[in-house]
């Protein structure tokens, strides 16, 4: 095996730069005895004297956990919002923590319900194997919630917001309102083995969901005169019951709505019960549904709550409309691939299915019958991966990457060994510029033993039917002094809540680049000149939503047909067929994409049956 003297170089940037640790801040930790049990609250004078000198009673919103059925309390402020109801406080656990953090940083209601609504969930966590103790690592979660919050610190919230969790070491419920997000927010919702426990200032927190799922009684603790609770919880059990694990969630489950039962009818003077029965923890994916359940279902209950407010001496209050905050940039970051956590990170992965080469384009990558195995090194905005095909039995190749080496620029640098003496190695540097819905890049480098020039363009438009994404790469042989493309593109359009018709086209007049190969008929060349696809799917749900072992849930699943053509110098030809397809979550946030069809190719005049998997591990 050749060896590579700027990996090496590289690794000793990576690994022998110490990382400076950002020390905690102090706080004044408060113990407070409440309904015969102890609550640790940070900074409790500071906190209520942000609300308890107002000339008329204090609201307090305590907001439900339940994963993403809890996504509901969405709807739940954008309700009380419109209708005037004051939130001179709020506290939440697990997803209502994630809520009251959104919110009360200060977010624009119509900016934060169209991030949740349209943000990739699985874009925003890794997978845990890198030394986090949990499946899920999401330290970039946590920091992206802080990107976007117009204020990054909870002493500073427009509305004051108490993360409720459970402290380990004491065995106390405690409240945090004081920090940076992303060094707090993680407390309220992690739940051992799937998401990472919390350790900061000798203390260890976990979500307090199964002891208070609704923190009425906490926002009691915090003084609130009129505690307005919401609940999330589905109102029948659907669960079969056989397995061991089945039934341990279940004892939980019942454990949780007792506790969380008695707290409401105990501390909440009105309750927005939200009966999310139709959906699972793990639907993330159905973020905007819940969302509009929320904010029905909260409607429906305004005149009630109009009136237990009024009875209590509560006016409604007009809101003032906030200032639309400058998140693209973020967004365009989490896009494109370049959200930067700090720190250093260790990764192993594992790809499969989907043949990712670092010298291919990568907004169509063809199914590949093979594994990719490799490991990620990472320190701050400094990148490498290094990957085989088979456990690097057919060559290896690396790449080094600096994101954000200014605001808009990333540096890329590729190479690729196939154990061929026979041909030189595979190389490229890329200087890429990034805007809000384009790439653009400049770079040199040799493939197929061809030297070039490319000067690539990627973006992604969208209309109010239509959505069209291209990837175009324009080559510069140096040896034949010749100008070619590789240009692929993808169209769908929206015909309804039912239907889409999607194209995908690739023109490939190089003899450096590969094609993505989208052709479901008979095999073709690596550089087939063009291919073009029509797939007419139908998207509405026509079945429910699978669940397996309590980690993975399908969704989505649908059908379409489709027609191919593909043609190069010699030949052309037709396929067509039917399809199903499907996506199986882990934990409703991690995508692997199923896909089976069954194609005729009229050219070949044979039958073809695929199965696809794509999964990256």
């Amino acid at each position: 095996m050749k060896k590579s003297l700027f990996l090496l170089l590289i690794l000793i940037i990576l690994f022998n730069n110490p990382v400076s640790a950002e020390s905690e801040s102090q706080v004044k930790l408060t113990e407070i005895e409440f309904g015969s049990e102890s609550y640790l609250v940070e900074n409790y004078q500071e906190f209520k004297a942000k609300y308890q000198d107002l000339d008329r009673p204090v609201v307090g919103l305590a907001l439900s956990g339940g994963g993403a059925r809890a996504m509901v309390n969405f709807g739940v402020i954008k309700a009380l919002e419109e209708a005037g109801i004051p939130i001179d406080f709020m506290s939440g656990t697990s997803m209502g923590a994630i809520v009251s953090t959104l919110y009360g940083g200060g977010l624009n209601t119509k900016q934060m319900l169209d991030v949740v609504t349209t943000t990739s969930f699985g874009r925003l966590i890794d997978l845990g194997i890198g030394g986090s103790g949990s499946l899920i690592d999401t330290k970039k979660l946590n920091l992206f919630m802080e990107e976007i919050s117009p204020n990054k610190r909870l002493e500073n919230f427009k509305v004051p917001a108490a993360l409720l969790s459970f402290e380990l070491k004491a065995g106390k419920k405690y409240l945090t309102t004081q920090g940076r997000i992303s060094d707090v927010i993680q407390s309220s919702y992690s739940i051992p083995l799937y998401f990472p426990i919390e350790h900061r200032d000798d203390k260890y927190f976990m979500d307090a969901g199964i002891l208070e799922a609704t923190p009425a009684k906490a926002v009691s603790v915090l003084g609130a005169d009129f505690v307005i609770a919401t609940t999330s919880f589905p109102e029948k059990n659907t669960q079969d019951l056989n397995s061991a694990r089945a039934s341990i969630n279940r004892f939980l489950n019942v454990l949780q709505d007792n506790y969380s039962q008695q707290i409401i009818d105990n501390y909440a003077d009105f309750v927005i019960d939200i009966d999310v029965s139709d959906y699972n923890f793990m639907d993330f994916n159905q973020a905007a549904k819940l969302v509009e359940l929320g904010y029905q279902k909260t409607k429906k209950q305004m005149p009630a709550l109009k009136k237990r407010l009024s009875a209590n001496g509560i006016e409604l209050i007009k809101y003032q409309a906030r200032e639309k905050s400058d998140i693209q940039a973020t967004l365009s970051d989490l896009e494109y691939d370049r959200f930067v956590v700090e720190g250093r990170a260790r990764n192993l992965f594992l790809n499969y299915g989907r043949e990712k080469s670092y010298f291919d384009q990568d907004l169509i990558i063809p199914f590949a019958d093979n594994f990719q195995t490799g490991i990620n090194f990472k320190q701050d905005n400094f990148a490498l991966d290094i990957k085989g095909d088979e456990f690097f039995d057919q060559g290896y190749e690396a790449r080094f990457e600096i994101k954000k080496m200014t605001k808009k620029t990333d540096l890329l640098l590729a190479y690729g060994n196939d154990y061929n003496s026979a041909t030189k190695d595979d190389y490229r540097l890329e200087l890429k510029y990034f805007t809000d819905h384009f790439q653009n890049s400049i770079g040199f480098g040799r493939q197929q033993d061809r030297k070039y020039y490319l000067l690539g363009t990627k973006f992604d438009t969208k209309f109010d039917l239509t959505r069209i994404q291209s990837e175009n790469d324009i080559i510069y042989d140096v040896d034949q002094s010749d100008l070619a493309i590789l240009s692929s593109n993808i169209i769908n359009l929206d015909l309804g809540d039912k239907w889409d018709l999607e194209s995908n086209i690739v023109f490939n007049n190089t003899d450096v680049l590969n094609s993505p190969i989208i052709y479901r008929g008979q095999s073709l060349a690596d550089r087939t000149e063009f291919q073009a696809t029509l797939d007419f799917k139908y998207t509405y749900r026509f079945l429910d939503p699978l669940y397996f072992a309590g980690l993975f849930q399908t969704t989505d699943i649908g059908g379409y047909l489709f027609t191919d053509y593909y043609q190069d110098e010699e030949a052309s030809g037709e396929a067509a067929g039917i399809g199903f397809n499907s996506q199986l979550y882990l934990l409703g946030l991690s995508p692997m994409e199923v896909d089976l069809y069954f194609a005729y190719d009229f050219d070949d005049e044979s039958d073809r049956i695929g199965l696809e998997i794509g999964y990256e591990f």
